[in-house]
């Protein structure tokens, strides 16, 4: 069984690791690579890329944010998205309920 710890070393060979290296890889090479794995590699590699996401600063988090409330400003801007009145989606929701 792979270790997900191990799953970088893999992609690349431990003595050719230095910051150098790693900085050249993008990240369609890491895709690519990753997705060569066998099914349980991607597995495990797949679980710690997601809890790492679990792992945001409050900094990290609160950018997040602002870059969602512009991107949903926009859309009301645009009209890709509509507005619509708290008595409204209250009435939608009850009678979702009935």
């Amino acid at each position: 069984m792979l270790e997900a710890s191990n799953l970088l070393t893999q992609l690349i060979p431990l003595s050719a690791c230095n910051s150098a290296t790693i900085s050249l890889m993008n990240t369609e090479t890491i895709r690519r690579e990753a997705l060569s794995l066998p099914v349980q590699a991607r597995a495990e590699l797949a679980e710690q890329l997601l809890s790492s996401l679990d792992a945001l600063s409050e900094a990290e988090i609160a950018q997040l944010w602002l870059v969602e409330a512009a991107r949903r400003a926009e859309d009301i801007d645009t009209g890709v998205a509509k507005r619509i009145s708290a008595d409204e989606v209250r009435s939608q929701a009850q009678a979702l309920l009935r």
